[in-house]
C-alpha cells in the first residue's frame, strides 16, 4: 500500500492522500472534505468505522485511475466515488453540507456541553 501510494504521488497522479485510521473511513472522508474545501459523493455504504491498518484514501483525476490500477497490481484498491463541491453525500448514509460539517467541527463540543446543562466554556 505504501509503495503504491508513494509511486502514485511521484508519478503526479495524486491530488490528495489521507491515512484511514482514527475513526475509520467516515472520519477520513469528513477530514478530507473539510481540509480541501471540497465534497464527495459515494454510491455505496462501506464499513465506515473500520480502523484496519494500511488504508489510504487518494483523490486523483478520473483519467489517472487506469494508471493507479496498474500500479496497484495485487494491492487491494476500491473506487469510492468522486469529488464534488459543497457536500459529503453517501447513498443511504448521509448528505451533509460542508458548512454544516464545519459548524459541527468548530462548535460541536460547545453544543454538546450546553445540551447536558454543564457550564459554558
Amino acid at each position: 500500500v505504501q509503495r503504491v501510494c508513494r509511486q502514485a504521488i511521484a508519478d503526479g497522479l495524486v491530488a490528495s492522500a489521507h491515512d484511514c485510521s482514527d475513526g475509520g473511513l467516515f472520519v477520513t472522508l469528513a477530514e478530507c472534505c473539510l481540509q480541501r474545501g471540497q465534497g464527495a459523493t459515494l454510491a455505496n455504504a462501506l464499513d465506515f468505522y473500520d480502523e484496519s491498518p494500511s488504508r489510504i484514501v487518494l483523490s486523483l483525476a478520473r483519467d489517472g485511475l487506469p494508471r493507479l490500477r496498474a500500479l496497484a497490481g495485487d494491492v487491494p484498491l476500491t473506487e469510492l466515488g468522486y469529488v464534488t463541491a459543497g457536500r459529503l453525500s453517501i447513498a443511504g448514509v448521509c448528505d451533509l453540507s460542508l458548512a454544516d460539517m464545519r459548524d459541527a467541527y468548530d462548535h460541536g463540543l460547545e453544543g454538546a456541553i450546553q445540551m447536558t446543562g454543564a457550564a459554558s466554556l
